[in-house]
Protein backbone atom coordinates (compact mmCIF):
# COMPACT_ATOMS: atom_id res chain seq x y z
CA UNK A 1 0.00 0.00 0.00
CA UNK A 2 1.34 3.46 -0.95
CA UNK A 3 2.21 5.86 1.86
CA UNK A 4 -0.37 8.35 0.61
CA UNK A 5 -3.05 5.65 0.50
CA UNK A 6 -2.32 4.96 4.16
CA UNK A 7 -2.52 8.69 4.91
CA UNK A 8 -5.80 8.93 3.03
CA UNK A 9 -7.24 6.13 5.18
CA UNK A 10 -6.08 7.94 8.32
CA UNK A 11 -7.53 11.23 7.06
CA UNK A 12 -10.79 9.47 6.26
CA UNK A 13 -10.95 7.95 9.75
CA UNK A 14 -10.26 11.36 11.30
CA UNK A 15 -12.97 13.03 9.24
CA UNK A 16 -15.40 10.21 9.97
CA UNK A 17 -14.73 10.66 13.67
CA UNK A 18 -15.45 14.38 13.35
CA UNK A 19 -18.65 13.63 11.46
CA UNK A 20 -19.77 11.16 14.11
CA UNK A 21 -19.10 13.69 16.88
CA UNK A 22 -21.11 16.33 15.01
CA UNK A 23 -24.06 14.00 14.51
CA UNK A 24 -23.98 13.06 18.20
CA UNK A 25 -23.78 16.75 19.15
CA UNK A 26 -26.85 17.52 17.04
CA UNK A 27 -28.76 14.55 18.41
CA UNK A 28 -28.08 15.63 21.99
CA UNK A 29 -28.98 19.25 21.33
CA UNK A 30 -32.46 20.31 22.36
CA UNK A 31 -32.63 22.37 19.19
CA UNK A 32 -31.12 21.35 15.86
CA UNK A 33 -27.86 23.22 15.16
CA UNK A 34 -28.16 24.25 11.52
CA UNK A 35 -24.45 25.10 11.21
CA UNK A 36 -23.63 21.51 12.24
CA UNK A 37 -25.82 19.92 9.58
CA UNK A 38 -23.89 17.12 7.89
CA UNK A 39 -26.84 15.11 6.58
CA UNK A 40 -25.69 15.42 2.95
CA UNK A 41 -22.01 14.51 3.40
CA UNK A 42 -19.65 11.72 4.41
CA UNK A 43 -15.88 11.40 4.81
CA UNK A 44 -15.39 10.54 1.12
CA UNK A 45 -17.15 13.74 0.04
CA UNK A 46 -14.99 15.73 2.46
CA UNK A 47 -11.82 14.18 1.02
CA UNK A 48 -13.06 14.94 -2.50
CA UNK A 49 -13.31 18.63 -1.55
CA UNK A 50 -9.90 18.63 0.15
CA UNK A 51 -8.19 17.04 -2.85
CA UNK A 52 -9.91 19.45 -5.23
CA UNK A 53 -8.63 22.29 -3.00
CA UNK A 54 -5.05 21.14 -3.54
CA UNK A 55 -4.89 22.67 -7.00
CA UNK A 56 -5.70 26.17 -5.80
CA UNK A 57 -3.46 26.56 -2.73
CA UNK A 58 -3.90 30.27 -1.90
CA UNK A 59 -5.18 31.27 -5.34
CA UNK A 60 -8.81 32.10 -6.04
CA UNK A 61 -9.95 30.25 -9.16
CA UNK A 62 -13.23 29.69 -10.97
CA UNK A 63 -15.24 26.50 -10.74
CA UNK A 64 -13.83 25.10 -13.99
CA UNK A 65 -10.26 25.26 -12.66
CA UNK A 66 -11.25 24.09 -9.18
CA UNK A 67 -12.85 20.94 -10.57
CA UNK A 68 -10.17 20.11 -13.15
CA UNK A 69 -7.87 17.23 -12.20
CA UNK A 70 -5.46 18.11 -15.00
CA UNK A 71 -4.74 21.45 -13.35
CA UNK A 72 -2.99 19.71 -10.47
CA UNK A 73 -0.97 17.55 -12.88
CA UNK A 74 -0.05 20.58 -14.99
CA UNK A 75 1.02 22.52 -11.89
CA UNK A 76 3.21 19.66 -10.67
CA UNK A 77 4.82 19.26 -14.10
CA UNK A 78 5.33 23.04 -14.40
CA UNK A 79 6.96 23.29 -10.97
CA UNK A 80 9.11 20.18 -11.18
CA UNK A 81 9.90 19.63 -14.86
CA UNK A 82 13.42 20.98 -14.36
CA UNK A 83 14.09 19.34 -11.01
CA UNK A 84 12.79 15.79 -11.21
CA UNK A 85 14.96 14.76 -14.20
CA UNK A 86 14.34 11.03 -14.29
CA UNK A 87 10.59 11.36 -14.04
CA UNK A 88 8.99 12.08 -17.38
CA UNK A 89 5.74 13.93 -17.86
CA UNK A 90 3.77 10.78 -18.66
CA UNK A 91 5.00 9.07 -15.50
CA UNK A 92 3.80 11.99 -13.40
CA UNK A 93 0.42 12.00 -15.11
CA UNK A 94 0.09 8.27 -14.60
CA UNK A 95 0.81 8.48 -10.89
CA UNK A 96 -1.47 11.50 -10.51
CA UNK A 97 -4.29 9.67 -12.25
CA UNK A 98 -3.86 6.73 -9.87
CA UNK A 99 -3.67 8.97 -6.84
CA UNK A 100 -6.69 11.10 -7.74
CA UNK A 101 -8.80 8.36 -9.26
CA UNK A 102 -12.42 9.39 -9.08
CA UNK A 103 -11.90 12.38 -6.76
CA UNK A 104 -12.54 15.06 -9.35
CA UNK A 105 -15.41 13.21 -11.00
CA UNK A 106 -17.00 12.91 -7.59
CA UNK A 107 -16.53 16.62 -7.06
CA UNK A 108 -18.19 17.42 -10.39
CA UNK A 109 -21.20 15.30 -9.42
CA UNK A 110 -21.48 16.95 -6.02
CA UNK A 111 -24.48 19.21 -5.44
CA UNK A 112 -24.16 22.80 -4.30
CA UNK A 113 -25.65 21.91 -0.92
CA UNK A 114 -23.15 19.07 -0.45
CA UNK A 115 -20.30 21.47 -1.25
CA UNK A 116 -21.61 24.07 1.20
CA UNK A 117 -22.01 21.50 3.97
CA UNK A 118 -18.52 20.16 3.25
CA UNK A 119 -16.93 23.62 3.38
CA UNK A 120 -18.83 24.50 6.56
CA UNK A 121 -17.74 21.24 8.18
CA UNK A 122 -14.08 21.52 7.13
CA UNK A 123 -14.06 25.14 8.27
CA UNK A 124 -15.57 24.22 11.65
CA UNK A 125 -12.93 21.50 12.05
CA UNK A 126 -10.18 24.04 11.39
CA UNK A 127 -8.92 22.29 8.25
CA UNK A 128 -9.67 25.05 5.72
CA UNK A 129 -10.23 28.78 5.57
CA UNK A 130 -13.12 30.01 3.45
CA UNK A 131 -12.76 33.65 2.43
CA UNK A 132 -15.12 35.97 0.56
CA UNK A 133 -13.53 37.47 -2.58
CA UNK A 134 -14.80 40.93 -3.48
CA UNK A 135 -13.83 44.48 -4.49
CA UNK A 136 -16.51 46.06 -2.29
CA UNK A 137 -15.35 47.53 1.02
CA UNK A 138 -18.99 47.99 1.98
CA UNK A 139 -19.72 44.27 1.70
CA UNK A 140 -20.86 42.26 4.69
CA UNK A 141 -17.71 41.18 6.55
CA UNK A 142 -19.50 37.97 7.48
CA UNK A 143 -20.55 37.01 3.96
CA UNK A 144 -18.77 33.64 3.89
CA UNK A 145 -20.12 32.58 7.29
CA UNK A 146 -23.66 33.51 6.22
CA UNK A 147 -23.34 31.70 2.89
CA UNK A 148 -22.03 28.52 4.50
CA UNK A 149 -24.70 28.43 7.19
CA UNK A 150 -27.71 29.51 5.12
CA UNK A 151 -28.44 26.35 3.15
CA UNK A 152 -31.85 27.68 2.18
CA UNK A 153 -30.31 29.75 -0.64
CA UNK A 154 -28.88 26.67 -2.40
CA UNK A 155 -26.44 28.50 -4.71
CA UNK A 156 -24.76 26.55 -7.50
CA UNK A 157 -21.20 25.30 -7.24
CA UNK A 158 -20.24 27.88 -9.86
CA UNK A 159 -21.61 30.71 -7.67
CA UNK A 160 -19.92 29.31 -4.58
CA UNK A 161 -16.49 29.15 -6.21
CA UNK A 162 -16.93 32.56 -7.83
CA UNK A 163 -17.41 34.23 -4.45
CA UNK A 164 -15.26 32.13 -2.13
CA UNK A 165 -11.59 31.23 -1.91
CA UNK A 166 -10.90 27.88 -0.24
CA UNK A 167 -7.48 27.33 1.31
CA UNK A 168 -6.21 24.30 3.23
CA UNK A 169 -4.78 25.58 6.53
CA UNK A 170 -2.13 22.88 6.69
CA UNK A 171 -0.76 22.73 3.13
CA UNK A 172 1.88 20.12 3.96
CA UNK A 173 -0.97 17.94 2.71
CA UNK A 174 0.01 19.28 -0.73
CA UNK A 175 3.66 18.38 -0.14
CA UNK A 176 2.57 14.84 0.73
CA UNK A 177 0.88 14.60 -2.67
CA UNK A 178 3.93 15.97 -4.50
CA UNK A 179 6.13 13.53 -2.58
CA UNK A 180 3.92 10.63 -3.60
CA UNK A 181 3.99 11.75 -7.23
CA UNK A 182 7.70 12.48 -7.52
CA UNK A 183 9.39 10.61 -4.69
CA UNK A 184 10.79 11.74 -1.35
CA UNK A 185 14.04 13.10 -2.77
CA UNK A 186 12.33 15.75 -4.87
CA UNK A 187 10.96 17.50 -1.76
CA UNK A 188 14.52 18.70 -1.10
CA UNK A 189 14.41 20.46 -4.48
CA UNK A 190 11.05 22.18 -4.15
CA UNK A 191 11.08 25.39 -6.24
CA UNK A 192 10.60 28.72 -4.48
CA UNK A 193 7.07 29.24 -5.79
CA UNK A 194 5.67 26.27 -3.85
CA UNK A 195 6.98 27.21 -0.36
CA UNK A 196 5.68 30.72 -1.05
CA UNK A 197 2.21 29.30 -1.57
CA UNK A 198 2.58 27.14 1.52
CA UNK A 199 3.45 30.21 3.60
CA UNK A 200 0.42 32.07 2.25
CA UNK A 201 -1.84 29.20 3.24
CA UNK A 202 -0.27 28.99 6.70
CA UNK A 203 -0.61 32.73 7.35
CA UNK A 204 -4.23 32.70 6.21
CA UNK A 205 -4.86 29.90 8.68
CA UNK A 206 -3.37 31.98 11.52
CA UNK A 207 -5.33 35.16 10.83
CA UNK A 208 -8.89 35.71 12.12
CA UNK A 209 -11.34 34.23 9.61
CA UNK A 210 -14.37 36.35 10.51
CA UNK A 211 -15.01 39.93 9.50
CA UNK A 212 -12.60 39.69 6.59
CA UNK A 213 -12.36 39.27 2.83
CA UNK A 214 -9.84 39.01 0.01
CA UNK A 215 -9.75 42.08 -2.22
CA UNK A 216 -9.69 41.44 -5.98
CA UNK A 217 -11.02 43.96 -8.48
CA UNK A 218 -11.66 44.02 -12.23
CA UNK A 219 -8.19 45.50 -12.83
CA UNK A 220 -6.62 42.46 -11.13
CA UNK A 221 -5.49 44.48 -8.13
CA UNK A 222 -5.35 42.24 -5.08
CA UNK A 223 -4.81 42.39 -1.34
CA UNK A 224 -4.53 39.00 0.32
CA UNK A 225 -6.38 39.83 3.51
CA UNK A 226 -8.60 42.75 4.53
CA UNK A 227 -10.28 42.85 7.93
CA UNK A 228 -12.93 45.58 8.06
CA UNK A 229 -13.73 44.95 11.72
CA UNK A 230 -10.17 45.79 12.81
CA UNK A 231 -9.36 48.00 9.78
CA UNK A 232 -6.22 46.07 8.99
CA UNK A 233 -4.87 44.65 5.73
CA UNK A 234 -2.11 42.10 5.08
CA UNK A 235 -0.24 41.36 1.87
CA UNK A 236 1.50 37.99 2.23
CA UNK A 237 4.83 37.43 0.49
CA UNK A 238 8.07 35.52 1.03
CA UNK A 239 9.96 37.90 -1.26
CA UNK A 240 10.93 41.55 -0.79
CA UNK A 241 8.13 43.16 -2.75
CA UNK A 242 8.44 46.71 -3.98
CA UNK A 243 5.73 49.11 -2.87
CA UNK A 244 4.76 49.49 -6.52
CA UNK A 245 3.86 45.77 -6.52
CA UNK A 246 1.30 46.24 -3.76
CA UNK A 247 -2.18 47.75 -3.91
CA UNK A 248 -2.62 49.25 -0.46
CA UNK A 249 -3.59 52.51 -2.18
CA UNK A 250 -7.11 51.15 -2.78
CA UNK A 251 -7.75 50.91 0.97
CA UNK A 252 -9.93 53.45 2.76
CA UNK A 253 -8.19 55.83 5.15
CA UNK A 254 -7.01 54.75 8.62
CA UNK A 255 -6.23 51.13 7.71
CA UNK A 256 -3.16 49.53 9.24
CA UNK A 257 -1.14 48.12 6.33
CA UNK A 258 1.15 45.13 6.82
CA UNK A 259 3.45 43.72 4.14
CA UNK A 260 5.14 40.41 4.89
CA UNK A 261 8.58 40.12 3.33
CA UNK A 262 11.60 37.89 2.94
CA UNK A 263 13.73 39.85 5.40
CA UNK A 264 12.72 43.54 5.28
CA UNK A 265 11.36 45.21 8.40
CA UNK A 266 10.45 48.66 9.62
CA UNK A 267 8.21 51.22 7.93
CA UNK A 268 7.95 52.29 4.29
CA UNK A 269 5.68 55.31 4.46
CA UNK A 270 2.54 54.04 6.20
CA UNK A 271 3.23 50.37 5.39
CA UNK A 272 4.66 48.13 8.10
CA UNK A 273 7.15 45.51 6.87
CA UNK A 274 7.52 42.27 8.81
CA UNK A 275 9.58 39.22 7.77
CA UNK A 276 7.10 36.43 7.11
CA UNK A 277 8.85 33.98 9.44
CA UNK A 278 8.77 36.53 12.29
CA UNK A 279 5.07 37.14 11.72
CA UNK A 280 4.35 33.40 11.76
CA UNK A 281 6.41 32.88 14.91
CA UNK A 282 4.94 35.84 16.77
CA UNK A 283 1.39 34.98 15.79
CA UNK A 284 1.88 31.31 16.67
CA UNK A 285 3.01 32.15 20.22
CA UNK A 286 0.15 34.53 20.81
CA UNK A 287 1.36 38.02 19.87
CA UNK A 288 -1.68 40.09 18.96
CA UNK A 289 -1.73 41.86 15.62
CA UNK A 290 -5.52 42.17 15.61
Amino acid sequence: MHLLQEKTIIQGLYLQGCLDETVISNNKSGEFIRENDCSQINNDILLDVLYASLITLHNHVNYQSFSNRDTLMDDVIYHFANTCGQLCEESVKERAAELLRGRYQNFKRMSGEELLQSLQFLNNCGLVTVTHVTDDFECSPYYSQKLLSDFGEKPSKQEIMKNLNVCIKYPMFYVDVVQELLGKGVVDKIPNSLPGSIVKCHVRGLLPDTGCFEYHDANDREIDYVNTSFQKAVEISVSNKKMTQTHFDVLPDNYRKILLSKDMEGMRGDVELIPYYQFIFDYSVGKEFF
